[in-house]
């Protein structure tokens, strides 16, 4: 294992220049006093694009960022909490839609439209929050990243069933 330490890298190309470099290997430390050229398969802006919005990546990008990122030695929690989001993301939707198709046919027809509106922009501040909680646990290893993504939807689906259920009954 050789770990090398400088104060200043140039990191603008794939080629990085390490200026007056120490070099640690089988416990010995040895100090270049010229520059040292080191070939790398990244640069200031792939490590950059690393720490952007994910959400701007598509699946295929993301799978490939992750496996730069554990090449680098970089966590890919995020990456993986969002692939996760990515793939449950029509199973969210198509909950929301049954769960707004019950609220409809629970309310009475006598309520204003600002009351279904309001009712609506609560509830969807409400499943926000929720879901965003759940994931910050997941990034925090409170929970598992699997459970952080899919909880929130299970909920959503034993709410739904209930409404379900409920409205076979009338």
């Amino acid at each position: 294992i050789e770990n090398i330490f400088s104060t200043k890298v140039d990191i603008s190309s794939n080629d990085w220049i390490l200026e007056n470099p120490t070099i640690f290997k089988n416990n010995k430390q040895i100090k270049l006093d010229e520059n040292l050229l080191l070939n790398s398969n990244f640069n200031i802006t792939k490590i950059n694009s690393t720490f952007r919005d994910l959400n701007s990546f598509n699946l295929f990008k993301l799978i490939n960022l992750k496996e730069e990122n554990e090449l680098l030695g970089y966590s890919s929690q995020d990456i993986d909490l969002h692939i996760l989001k990515l793939i449950s993301l029509p199973v969210f939707l198509s909950i929301m839609v049954i769960i707004s198709s019950i609220i409809m046919l629970n309310i009475k027809k006598d309520k204003t439209h600002i009351f279904h509106v309001l009712l609506g922009i609560s509830l969807s501040v409400i499943i926000y929050f929720i879901s965003n909680i759940f994931n910050v646990f997941g990034l925090t290893n409170k929970i598992p990243i699997y459970l952080s993504v899919f909880f929130p939807i299970i909920l959503l689906s034993i709410i739904s069933i209930i409404g379900l259920i409920r409205i076979n009954e009338k």
